[in-house]
């Protein structure tokens, strides 16, 4: 009979936690400044919320990885329509945040917002592959990752009005330095080939070459002021 009892208990306190409204998380997200809930649907297991900054963040956890001390979850961020990631997310006992199979869109329009002071002259859709971001231990660093990498597909590049086709990007983030590297494809209007380096210091250097195949884009290219042969340094 006892036996019984603490079976039935067991699966009592299973459905509960498994049907715990994700409600419950409310509190917690409320605490991240200026983050405005609008609906929260779902199970803390399984659920959706909405925002003023975002459509939707849904999410799904994988509870087999709970038996080696790992939460780990299935998220989907719908920010808008042309704006999308999906991705692992997963926190061990250690506090160690991993992002894993990061692919989604974001525009250039999206990433202005985000950074209003940065002067972004050039309109773009970029799809991300098979991104992955990392953080040794978030209590001690939120902020910054430790570790960073991915390909980019840079799609429908428009500068000025001039249509410059899509381009194949690559980037590398370790020991506080950034690394990455924009090359040209069969459909892109400008020949590529840049790498850019970016240190702890905010000190960027461009190495590279690029050359417009157009009249058109030479000219926008001289009245910009953008050589050709790209090697210099700047203090961001």
């Amino acid at each position: 009979m006892k036996k019984q009892l603490i079976t039935f208990a067991l699966v009592l306190l299973f459905f509960i936690i498994a049907n715990a409204p994700a409600t419950l998380l409310a509190p917690h997200i409320k605490n991240v400044e200026n983050f405005q809930i609008k609906q929260i649907k779902g199970s803390v297991w399984q659920g959706s919320v909405a925002s003023n900054q975002f459509e939707k963040i849904s999410w799904s956890v994988n509870p087999f990885y709970l038996l080696v001390g790992i939460l780990s979850a299935d998220t989907n961020i719908q920010i808008n329509q042309s704006n999308h990631l999906n991705t692992t997310a997963s926190i061990n006992l250690f506090q160690k945040i991993k992002l894993e199979n990061i692919n989604g869109t974001l525009t250039t329009d999206y990433i202005q917002q985000l950074a209003p002071n940065l002067p972004i002259i050039v309109k773009a859709s970029l799809i991300i592959s098979n991104a992955q971001i990392n953080w040794g231990d978030v209590s001690k660093n939120p902020n910054t990752p430790s570790s960073a990498k991915g390909v980019i597909n840079i799609q429908k590049v428009n500068l000025l009005g001039e249509k410059l086709g899509n381009y194949d990007a690559s980037f590398n983030y370790k020991n506080n330095l950034l690394e990455s590297s924009i090359t040209s494809n069969q459909s892109s209007q400008i020949d590529v080939n840049i790498n850019l380096m970016l240190d702890p210091k905010f000190k960027l250097t461009i190495k590279g070459d690029i050359q417009p195949k157009t009249n058109s884009l030479a000219l926008i290219f001289k009245e910009l002021n953008i050589l050709i042969k790209q090697n210099y340094v700047l203090q961001l």
